[in-house]
């Protein structure tokens, strides 16, 4: 886990007149004439004093300038388990997490570990990087240690809507348990899917047959060389089967591309469940499709949670995922699809 940081603070005395080279908060650079106090300001870190000492190890004294207490950063960053270094080209001091003590994200039984905590899989759990490695498990390809390409930012997956917080209100958070679906509209669409999951709305058996819903838009259509799983469009539920166990209900079903599935959709559905199955707490949940116009293809899919008992600590989500998939372009008023050329 990160370090934690602690505040400081120092008095001082006027000391003499120093002349140095100072960048001004507002990032203007030259020399001025300052008055610098000492005082054998001290530093400690969890009750115990830190020896201020530079690269070479010899003692820096702190100082403050107009009330200002400055710290030499490469003694405190070292105190505090950083790797401290500069870049001369930027003038900046660059400060490092060791890269064994760096944040990951996990889930209880996945076999890897992610930089990003909404990544694939449902990751959500934080832990230092020689922990997760310690466990034996494996980078993610996705999201560890390589740069987003231009073909992965075309298909993102999801983005996050205001800031990642829910717009759930205070009788949301207050109306106990419930679950409820829209009424079709009058082109059959399915309308807004919310729920307060909890461990009672969770199935306990196997999911079942959803052949027989055909939701707008529907077409059965493979592309064998460009999808994992063949199919472009899977019964995508509103609120997945594992977090409330509904099944062939068509209020809760919409024409989805295996990309919306299983990337866009099914780590948040991951993540809930997770959550639930391991607190027994309740999850506010809510899944808006977002069909325009006459469209009979839902855009994409808003989907918000928020777990109730700790206030949003173990799961607080608002994301939109998008209903693409790479290398096909989708008609979304009539739901026919071609190659990309």
């Amino acid at each position: 886990m990160k370090k934690q940081r602690r505040s400081y603070a120092a008095g001082f005395l006027t000391a003499p007149l120093l002349t140095g080279l100072i960048g001004t908060a507002g990032a203007a650079v030259g020399r001025r004439t300052v008055e610098v106090d000492y005082n054998n300001i001290k530093v400690s870190l969890d009750g115990a004093q830190v020896a201020l000492v530079d690269a070479n190890g010899s003692p820096v004294e702190p100082f403050a300038i107009n009330g200002t207490t400055y710290l030499p950063i490469r003694a405190v960053g070292s105190a505090l388990g950083l790797e401290v270094g500069w870049d001369a080209a930027t003038s900046t001091a660059v400060l490092t997490t060791p890269e064994e003590e760096r944040e990951v994200y996990i889930t209880r039984t996945g076999s890897k570990y992610h930089e990003d905590p909404a990544c694939g899989g449902g990751s959500y759990w934080p832990v230092p990087l020689s922990s997760a490695q310690g466990l034996g498990l494996e980078p993610c390809g996705k999201c560890v240690g390589s740069t987003t390409s231009s073909s992965q930012e075309e298909y993102q997956a999801y983005t996050v809507v205001n800031d990642n917080i829910p717009f759930f209100t205070q009788a949301d958070r207050e109306g106990g348990v419930f679950e409820t679906y829209s009424e079709l509209d009058s082109l059959g669409r399915c309308g807004v899917a919310f729920a307060n999951i909890c461990p009672e709305l969770m199935p306990t058996e196997d999911r079942g047959e959803i052949g027989s819903v055909q939701p707008t838009g529907w077409h059965t259509v493979r592309y064998d060389d460009l999808i994992d799983g063949m199919y472009l469009y899977n019964r995508c539920h509103l609120i997945g089967y594992q977090l409330a166990g509904e099944n062939a209900n068509e209020k809760n079903l919409i024409t989805g591309t295996r990309f919306l599935n299983m990337e866009g959709m099914l780590p948040f559905e991951n993540l809930v469940a997770d959550y639930v199955k391991e607190t027994g707490n309740h999850v506010l949940y809510r899944v808006t499709p977002d069909f325009q116009g006459e469209e009979l293809v839902a855009r994409g899919v808003q989907m918000e949670a928020y777990s109730i008992e700790d206030e949003g600590e173990g799961v607080c989500f608002n994301i939109y995922a998008y209903n693409i998939q790479p290398g096909i372009e989708i008609d979304y008023l009539t739901g026919e699809s071609r190659r990309v050329a």
